[in-house]
């Protein structure tokens, strides 16, 4: 969906990503320095991967999806005063938890991320009770920082919200 008066309504666009046999939800889109939309995009059916779909023109069409080649929903990214972005989301498998990917200005290389060398991915939390967690969202704390909220519980008791602040990698 679109809009180009600030919200007050919106309009049909495009379809995001489309399978006859893997389902998608709870999509968290990033606009890119370039203006490319990117779309991290929750599965059903899929082995709980995480999926990509490109936009580059305002979310009229887009590419057809792309295994991001990791487990993990739901997502949030943001981009850092650098340029890299950062991408968190639930992990729903054991060990249960919260995890990090630090990604290039342009989310090109997510494919391959789980080889970074420079800067892997990152357990924030390991110790959630079960797959009952996530939720993420990140903002900058500070230079070179970021705070990570999210839904949390431990050994499958009360739910509540956490943070954890943590570095990033230059």
């Amino acid at each position: 969906m679109v809009s180009t008066n600030s919200g007050r309504t919106w309009d049909y666009s495009a379809v995001v990503a489309r399978d006859p046999k893997v389902g998608f939800n709870e999509a968290s889109l990033l606009e890119t320095r370039s203006g490319a939309l990117i779309a991290f995009i929750r599965t059903d059916n899929f082995k709980d991967h995480t999926v990509i779909a490109r936009s580059t023109d305002g979310g009229r069409t887009f590419s057809p999806w792309q295994n991001a080649g990791f487990q993990g929903h739901p997502h949030h990214a943001i981009k850092l005063a650098d340029r890299r972005v950062v991408l968190v989301y639930g992990y729903r498998h054991p060990p249960f938890g919260v995890r990090a990917r630090l990604l290039d200005p342009e989310c090109s290389d997510l494919p391959l991320a789980n080889e970074s060398k420079s800067c892997p991915e990152v357990v924030l939390r390991d110790d959630g009770g079960n797959g009952d967690l996530g939720y993420p969202w990140v903002v900058t704390a500070g230079k070179n920082k970021v705070l990570v909220v999210y839904y949390f519980n431990k050994q499958n008791g009360n739910r509540h919200i956490a943070g954890t602040i943590c570095e990033v990698c230059k």
